[in-house]
């Protein structure tokens, strides 16, 4: 059995929980920096760069014709500092339906002369627009950045580009001016909860023609992985609660994929990533140290934010290495 584990955190907050099966495991491990994101290794897991992420998830969150051309505008909140205007996404508020409602009546008349749209997918805070192949020609040429790419940071280097990025720019700028001091954000604000004052263009495409998929099974609870999943013909699964079973029960020849994002963490990145990480210990990365002690795993390999490990049964003997 080979198993590849994808969990959206970084080896600061593994370090800083000091799991210690999970910390063998990293410590033996090859260990190999990445500069591309975490959403880009998910996308090459399917033999694929860069896809057009608003479809793929739409294949989960929507009822379409696969055909169709999408966008995902998530709502944003845009904090300007001293240098820089960071961007805080939906890990860190909460909406309500009301709210949601709300907003699409404030912005929707200000897309409908462009013919675009706001829809809503399953979650409350995954916003998408829907594009026509003749009428927005002229927003296909972009170069777009994932908002969970942006997350925390001066959203500068994150803002689209290419032939049509200034026409996504102006299209957010109009959006935030009607976000700006509306009756929702003026109630937010006032119950001590963070304004959504911009929307965020990302994901532009259609469907790709072909996504390749080494595994046979796939476990997780991220959007974008299930949509890959869905594309690629594989049944997804819920995130196992315990490994115990799938390493008991599992084909030897099984090529197992699991991506766990802060989705299934909670809103506080740090709060949920350490209850998170505590709470694997012993039911996932125990069992997992243990079969690949007894060679139940002939692979293993860890994906973290910025950072790749790949782990073999006799790696193990390397009992003189430390995390960090």
């Amino acid at each position: 059995m080979e198993i590849t584990l994808l969990v959206d955190c970084t080896l600061d907050e593994i370090s800083a929980t000091q799991p210690f099966s999970l910390g063998r495991l990293l410590a033996c491990a090859n260990r190999k920096k990445m500069d591309s994101s975490l959403l880009s290794e998910l996308s090459r897991l399917f033999g694929v760069e860069n896809p057009p992420y608003a479809a793929i998830s739409a294949l989960v969150d929507l009822e379409y014709p696969r055909d169709r051309i999408w966008v995902r505008a998530d709502p944003v909140f845009l904090h300007a500092d001293m240098t820089s205007l960071l961007l805080f996404d939906s890990q860190n508020f909460f909406i309500t339906e009301d709210e949601v409602a709300a907003l699409f009546s404030l912005l929707n008349p200000v897309l409908k002369p462009y013919d675009l749209c706001l829809q809503r997918g399953n979650a409350l805070l995954r916003w998408y627009m829907e594009l026509d192949p003749v009428k927005h020609d002229d927003r296909m040429s972009v170069v777009s950045f994932p908002t969970r790419d942006a997350a925390s940071r001066d959203i500068q280097a994150f803002m689209p580009k290419g032939a049509s990025g200034l026409g996504w720019v102006r299209l957010m700028n109009e959006c935030q001016m009607v976000l700006h001091d509306c009756p929702v954000n003026r109630q937010r604000e006032a119950r001590g909860e963070a304004p959504i004052n911009s929307l965020w263009f990302w994901g532009v495409g259609h469907l790709p023609d072909q996504v390749l998929c080494r595994f046979n099974r796939i476990m997780t609870n991220d959007i974008n992985a299930r949509g890959l999943a869905v594309w690629s013909g594989i049944e997804c699964e819920e995130l196992p609660e315990n490994m115990q079973k799938i390493l008991v029960e599992g084909d030897k020849a099984d090529q197992v994929l699991i991506v766990v994002s802060q989705g299934d963490l909670s809103v506080s990145r740090a709060e949920g990533m350490d209850v998170w990480l505590r709470e694997k210990e012993k039911l996932w990365f125990k069992p997992i140290l243990s079969a690949l002690k007894r060679r139940r795993i002939r692979q293993l390999t860890i994906i973290t934010d910025g950072e790749q490990y790949l782990l073999k049964p006799y790696h193990l003997y390397r009992f003189w290495r430390q995390l960090g």
